[in-house]
């Protein structure tokens, strides 16, 4: 399956940015000791400078650039909507824990603090309903959630500061920081 390159990240990006676009370099961060994940001046500071500031030397930043490039998930060609293993393995954990099938329906609605936000709930499938699968998870949404959430990644954080769900929409003009509402 041919994969689309996603932007690569680079010590000279704010973490804010960085974090806003790959959720999945949390986990990564918070191995090398980078607890800037859930600082206040994160959108601001750069990754290097938030190295800097934690006495991290520059092969030490060098192999977390690298580390967190490796670990970007690559959007499969054609995927309207996928998850990032973490955010997989946790739906499944719920869908098992609820005795439901591994079945996420999706509606974007009006609501939230930036205009949209996502109703996530396990469901049935309806004939009438757009079916994408990702890591073993079956989504369905109607048509017009689809066209809003069309390339968006569906991701999992566990971080002292923040656990849960977060989407990333390449469609959203604006979104809040908890990754629940946009625009």
């Amino acid at each position: 399956m041919k994969t689309e390159t996603k932007q690569i990240v680079t010590k000279d990006m704010t973490i804010g940015d960085i974090l806003k676009n790959h959720p999945e370099a949390v986990e990564i961060m918070l191995s090398y000791g980078l607890h800037c994940v859930g600082c206040q001046v994160q959108f601001w500071e750069t990754l290097e400078g938030g190295c800097l500031g934690h006495g991290f030397d520059e092969k030490k930043i060098n192999d977390l650039v690298k580390d967190i490039n490796a670990a970007i998930t690559e959007v499969p060609e054609g995927k309207e909507f996928y998850a990032t293993p973490m955010a997989a393995e946790k739906l499944k954990e719920m869908a098992e824990k609820e005795n439901k099938p591994a079945v996420l329906r999706i509606n974007v609605v009006a609501g939230g603090c930036a205009g949209f936000k996502y109703d996530l709930d396990f469901d049935e499938e309806k004939q009438s309903d757009i079916r994408i699968e990702s890591q073993g998870i079956i989504f369905v949404m109607n048509k017009e959630s689809e066209k809003l959430a069309k390339g968006a990644k569906i991701d999992y954080l566990d971080t002292l500061n923040e656990s849960g769900f977060r989407i990333s929409n390449p469609n959203s003009e604006e979104s809040c920081g908890c990754g629940k509402s946009f625009c």
